[in-house]
């Protein structure tokens, strides 16, 4: 079961009589005996990451998701809106567009929220699917992410690790809630347990920097440090320094920076522009 409407899902379900696992959403509006449940609270989940956009001074947020019928849908936005409300923040129902959870359909509804002229510094997108098409609307639009609006998803699928920017995002514990929904069942099954609900809870995977609302924000600064007297050989996996991300005045992340494999034979200079070069970065001649 990966979304859509529990009302439909009763009516399907009731005359099922098996023991069954309903996987990725927990509902208190489903009650059977025989159902167990495995999944996030999609309302936390969402609040999490609108407080979490809001924390980096961010008061203009949109919102992109499905429709009423999508129970999903409507749990993430009561939680994005709920964040907001805690915040003083009224939302508009400007700011939110209608998308289903494909890469087309939320490049549109981004196109429709620019077309409206809807003013926003940031984006709540109820999955990363929905996300990765809002980044491409942006991007046509000649808008950049984070620079311009600062971008965050729902799901953590594989692709948010791997697209440019990574993309910041709420991720679903996915190994952890096919493993319990395994247990589950063969529990049901094999010894005649009682259905049971598991909630899990999900994690913030931040990449790129989501900055600070346009007009507050200073330049993002990078600055490595490297580790005192590093020298070859260097193991792979050996911490070499660390990458340390900042804008006005105030530490945004801290990410070790390691060998990705071992080194042989090379002075520390070389070592350093090495390093510095997988950061993408330039070092003055010697």
């Amino acid at each position: 079961f990966l979304g859509g409407s529990v009302a439909n899902f009763k009516k399907g379900f009731a005359n099922i009589t098996v023991p069954s696992v309903l996987t990725t959403l927990v509902s208190d509006e489903l009650d059977f005996p025989n159902l167990s449940m495995v999944g996030v609270d999609d309302r936390a989940a969402a609040y999490a990451a609108v407080d979490y956009l809001i924390q980096q001074g961010h008061r203009k947020i949109a919102v992109l998701g499905g429709p009423v019928t999508s129970y999903p849908s409507v749990m993430r936005r009561e939680g994005a809106q709920q964040a907001m409300r805690d915040a003083g923040i009224l939302f508009s129902d400007k700011l939110y567009g209608l998308s289903n959870y494909d890469f087309e359909s939320a490049y549109h509804a981004v196109n429709s929220l620019l077309a409206r002229r809807a003013d926003f510094t940031a984006l709540f997108a109820m999955s990363d699917v929905i996300a990765l098409g809002a980044i491409r609307a942006l991007a046509s639009a000649g808008l950049r992410v984070p620079e311009d609006v600062s971008v965050i998803g729902f799901d953590g699928i594989t692709m948010s690790r791997y697209c440019v920017p990574v993309l910041t995002t709420v991720v679903q514990p996915s190994e952890q809630i096919s493993l319990q929904s395994i247990e589950l069942l063969v529990r049901q099954i094999e010894h005649g347990a009682p259905a049971q609900t598991i909630t899990l809870q999900p994690e913030l995977q931040q990449a790129a920097p989501i900055l600070i609302e346009k007009g507050l924000q200073a330049a993002v600064t990078r600055t490595v440090t490297l580790a005192e007297r590093v020298e070859a050989p260097v193991a792979a996996g050996q911490q070499l320094g660390t990458l340390t991300i900042s804008a006005n005045g105030e530490t945004l992340a801290e990410i070790p920076i390691i060998a990705p494999e071992a080194i042989e034979r090379l002075t520390w200079w070389e070592l350093t522009c090495r390093l510095l070069r997988r950061l993408c970065m330039t070092m003055p001649e010697e």
